[in-house]
């Protein structure tokens, strides 16, 4: 694949650099494009981002989905979910909790005592974190979070980045327990919606599919 040529629908023309398989077996590609490079998930990007008039780079691209699919066939799927570890009791149900900060809401409802916690994810065991996010369909450190259903039972993650590395890099636990933030009223709220697993078949490198299990 290297130096072959490919087309990014807003950087333009650009050139396979390098090319690097993980410990995982994930290849990622580097694309110059003269004032940048950037980095991409191979092949998932052809359906996304990049395209190519090179007739050899398409027949790599071809197999590789190919290859793909046989290896989804054989294993049942590209990831396999863990056992729930997590209760199905109050943690999980649908409540409306009332907190001005993550850290507030935390101490409340999962008893720890932090006077401060920045992040959007707390891991509550060994495959679920309680994420902590707005569902809004608002873009936010290119990340865009809505719900596809209006019971709230399916949400969508969208990165409209163009480094799929960071992409991946956000599905490092399979379960989560859903707290959407609403943080436009003077009182804040966080809306428990229950716990939800990653469904790794109908998602993709750029968008994430998350689905209500309790």
């Amino acid at each position: 694949m290297l130096n072959k040529t490919v087309f990014h629908k807003s950087f333009g023309k650009g050139t396979i650099t390098s090319q690097e398989t993980t410990a995982g077996n994930k290849v990622y590609i580097t694309v110059d494009f003269g004032d940048k490079k950037s980095i991409f998930p191979f092949p998932d990007t052809f359906k996304t981002f990049l395209t190519t008039e090179d007739e050899e780079l398409k027949e790599i691209i071809n197999n590789a989905f190919e290859n793909q699919e046989t290896d989804g066939r054989l294993s049942g799927g590209s990831f396999v979910d863990p056992p729930i570890k997590t209760s199905t009791g109050k943690d999980c149900q649908e409540r409306t909790v009332y907190a001005q900060t993550n850290a507030e809401f935390l101490n409340s409802e999962f008893g720890t005592n932090y006077e401060k916690w920045y992040k959007s994810t707390w891991e509550y065991d060994y495959n679920t974190v309680v994420w902590m996010g707005f569902v809004d369909g608002k873009e936010r450190d290119s990340w865009i979070n809505f719900w596809s259903d209006k019971d709230h039972t399916v949400m969508i993650e969208e990165y409209n980045g163009v480094d799929g590395a960071i992409a991946e890099r956000a599905i490092k636990y399979p379960f989560r327990i859903v707290a959407e933030k609403d943080f436009f009223s003077y009182t804040h709220k966080y809306y428990v919606r229950g716990l939800f697993r990653y469904d790794a078949k109908s998602s993709t490198t750029y968008q994430h599919v998350w689905r209500k299990v309790v």
